[in-house]
């Protein structure tokens, strides 16, 4: 089952241009249906180079985000970095963007830079683009100042469905929970929804942790299906995204409604581990249970690094499943996955979702963190 935490997964997700055989080197986040989006640029690519134009252009969009220098470097330098075909058309882009000002309060209208490197799909800098005292989700027009007043505290009705199921579990999870269903490139499925909104309700009964409102909004996403690419969960738009009304036409029942389960739980595992647990702890608790091997020296102090996404050394090995928890084979993949996996099994299993098992050590360190505050 495809699963992954960072928003780099929007690459994939690129929804108001699919149609095009070529990507745009860097595009805006479309905040929900109803935005335009600025002009995008237009460059000419020179066959030759300026001499510095890397540092050139690293400079000129660090003038308006201090710590992009940083992280590009360092991005440059990881592990990780696999050269770009089009990099200076990147940086151009970064560039064009980072410079849009709309309501000029000194802030860049978008962020060029995602999980500590630079961003394909940017997402707002500025949460009131045009300046008006509206957030921008709950803007019906986040580029140009309002005139009309807005009940900041209601369902905004520019992202009501105008499906009468669907507009109830929209209102259900806003009211119990803060979280936007957002419909964006597909509409989103009621049997969705009200799953989504169940297992919310069996892991927290009465008061909510802080760490959820790393859960801000669940977009509904066409490029997702029910099978292989069910949902991810986006750190820098503090969002889920998942798949609609185009594969949910029926209540799920069965094996595949406890594998949907366990898919929201792993992404929901995502944003606990980024909202309620800090590097230096994870690879704490990344030794404790098996991960040692990954990690070079020294204590990491980014979930970002790259020793959090170094595949575990037994994956290849017949002998993988007899680790305790390690729960499915994807598990093995890196640690971040790992723990959204053995978040996943832990959550369902004491939801009484799945059947009851002997706790294992990691269920006992998820109850303590998730309940003890």
């Amino acid at each position: 089952m495809y699963k992954n935490i960072f928003s780099s997964i929007l690459l994939y997700l690129v929804f108001y241009q699919v149609a095009l055989a070529e990507l745009p080197a860097c595009q805006p986040f479309r905040i929900h249906r109803k935005v335009t989006l600025p002009t995008p640029p237009s460059f000419s690519e020179n066959s030759v180079l300026a001499q510095n134009w890397e540092n050139s252009l690293v400079d000129k969009i660090s003038a308006h985000d201090k710590t992009f220098k940083k992280i590009y470097w360092h991005w440059k330098s990881s592990e990780q970095f696999v050269p770009p075909p089009d990099l200076h058309a990147w940086l151009q882009c970064l560039l064009y963007y980072v410079q849009i000002d709309t309501d000029g309060d000194g802030l860049p209208d978008w962020s060029v830079q995602s999980d500590e490197k630079p961003a394909r799909i940017l997402y707002p800098f500025d949460t009131d683009i045009d300046g008006d005292g509206i957030e921008n989700i709950l803007d019906p027009d986040p580029f140009q100042k309002n005139i009309f007043p807005v009940d900041k505290n209601a369902f905004p009705k520019h992202l009501e469905s105008s499906t009468k199921d669907v507009l109830h579990w929209q209102y259900e999870l806003w009211k119990h929970f803060k979280i936007l269903a957002i419909e964006h490139t597909t509409n989103h499925s009621s049997y969705v929804l009200k799953e989504f909104f169940y297992l919310l309700k069996k892991m927290f009964p009465g008061k909510l942790p802080l760490w959820i409102n790393e859960i801000k909004y669940l977009y509904a996403f066409q490029n997702h299906d029910d099978k292989n690419n069910i949902a991810a969960f986006h750190f820098a738009a503090h969002a889920i995204s998942i798949g609609g009304s185009n594969y949910y036409t029926h209540q799920l029942v069965g094996k595949k409604r406890i594998d949907f389960l366990s898919t929201l739980a792993h992404e929901i595992g995502h944003a606990f581990l980024l909202g309620a647990i800090k590097p230096e702890e994870f690879q704490e608790l990344c030794e404790k249970f098996g991960w040692g091997e990954v990690f070079d020296n020294g204590v990491i102090t980014s979930f970002n690094s790259s020793p959090f996404f170094r595949e575990h050394p037994d994956s290849d090995s017949v002998e993988k499943a007899k680790k305790n928890n390690f729960v499915s084979d994807y598990s093995y993949t890196n640690a971040h996955e790992w723990f959204a996996e053995a978040f996943a099994d832990s959550i369902l299993m004491q939801s009484k979702i799945i059947s009851p098992r002997s706790p294992k050590t990691f269920d006992r360190w998820l109850t303590y963190k998730l309940y003890s505050k």
